[in-house]
C-alpha cells in the first residue's frame, strides 16, 4: 500500500513538472518571464513558489535520484523566473535616478508618481498615477520622465489622475524650436499605418528653417509648466519631407518624442509653488 502511494506521489509529482516545463517554453510562459514590466511576473513567482513547496510536500524526504532531480529541475526554473526580472529591475532603478537627477526648477513643486494604469488599445496615448487632486494635482499639470516632457494631466480625481501623452490627441502644448523664436502648437497623431508614435507641431511660417533633429522645448505659455523643458526632436515624414506645407498657408513638423512613452512606470508631476499656500 505505502509503495502504491508512493508511485502514485512520484507520477502526479513527474507530471506536474513536464505541465511547468511546457508552459516556460511556451510563447505565453516566455512572455510571462519576460514581462518584468508588469506584476505578473510577481504574481507568478509567488505561484512558482507555491507549487515547489507543494511538490516538496509530495516527494518523500530524502528519497532517491528522481525526486533529488525534480527537485532540482523546479529550482532551475524558480531561478529562471527571477532572473527575468532583473532587466525591469534595473530599468526602474535608472528611471528612478533619472527622477533623483531633475534639476529643481524655482517656482514649481515636483511631486513622483507611479504609473499605475494603461489603456491596452492605445498604450503610448496615456496612463493613470496614483496622485491625484489630494496632493495637489489639477488638470493640464506637466507630466516629466526625468527632465523630458511626457504629457499633461486632462482628467483626475482626488487619489489618482489620468495623463494624455504627447502623442494623443488629448495633449496640446505650446512649443518652440530650439536655437529659435519660432513656436507653434503641439497634437497627437493616429499611429496608424505608423512604426512608431509620433507628434505634429503645427501653425508654423510655412517657409520657417529647420533641420532633422532639432529639438522642440516647452514655451512657459499657459502658466501649466516652466520654459525650456525639452519635449520632442523633428523627424522627416514618409516622403523625407521635415516641413509640411498646409493648405499653402501655414507649416507642419512630425516630430517624435524625447521620453520612452511605452516603458514609463515613474513620472513627475509639476504644479506651481502658489498651490501649497492655497491647500
Amino acid at each position: 500500500m505505502h509503495k502504491t502511494a508512493q508511485r502514485i506521489a512520484y507520477g502526479l509529482a513527474l507530471l506536474l513538472v513536464l505541465a511547468l516545463l511546457l508552459f516556460s517554453t511556451s510563447s505565453f510562459g516566455r512572455r510571462l518571464g519576460s514581462a518584468a514590466t508588469s506584476p505578473f511576473v510577481s504574481l507568478w513567482q509567488r505561484t512558482w513558489m507555491l507549487v515547489s513547496s507543494g511538490v516538496n510536500w509530495i516527494l518523500p524526504q530524502g528519497g532517491s535520484r528522481d525526486s533529488e532531480q525534480i527537485r532540482q529541475e523546479m529550482r532551475l526554473r524558480e531561478l529562471e523566473v527571477q532572473l527575468a526580472e532583473m532587466p525591469e529591475i534595473r530599468r526602474q532603478n535608472a528611471e528612478l535616478r533619472q527622477l533623483l537627477s531633475l534639476a529643481p526648477l524655482p517656482g514649481w513643486r515636483a511631486l513622483t508618481a507611479e504609473v499605475i494604469a494603461r489603456d491596452p488599445m492605445l498604450w503610448e496615448h496615456g496612463f493613470s498615477i496614483n496622485k491625484g487632486l489630494a496632493d495637489g494635482v489639477l488638470p493640464g499639470a506637466l507630466v516629466l520622465s526625468g527632465s523630458d516632457v511626457v504629457g499633461r494631466v486632462c482628467e483626475n480625481s482626488r487619489h489618482t489622475s489620468r495623463v494624455a501623452t504627447v502623442v494623443s490627441p488629448e495633449c496640446h502644448l505650446s512649443l518652440v524650436l530650439s536655437g529659435s523664436d519660432i513656436t507653434g502648437i503641439s497634437r497627437g497623431l493616429s499611429r496608424t499605418g505608423r512604426q512608431q508614435a509620433l507628434f505634429a507641431l503645427d501653425y508654423l511660417p510655412k517657409d520657417v528653417p529647420v533641420h532633422s533633429g532639432q529639438q522642440l522645448l516647452t514655451t512657459g505659455l499657459g502658466g501649466w509648466g516652466p520654459a525650456g523643458l525639452p519635449v520632442g526632436e523633428v523627424v522627416p515624414n514618409e516622403q523625407g519631407v521635415l516641413l509640411e506645407v498646409v493648405e499653402q498657408s501655414r507649416g507642419r513638423l512630425l516630430c517624435r518624442p524625447l521620453a520612452e512613452l511605452a516603458v514609463l512606470r515613474f513620472v513627475t508631476v509639476l504644479s506651481p509653488n502658489m498651490l501649497e499656500a492655497v491647500q
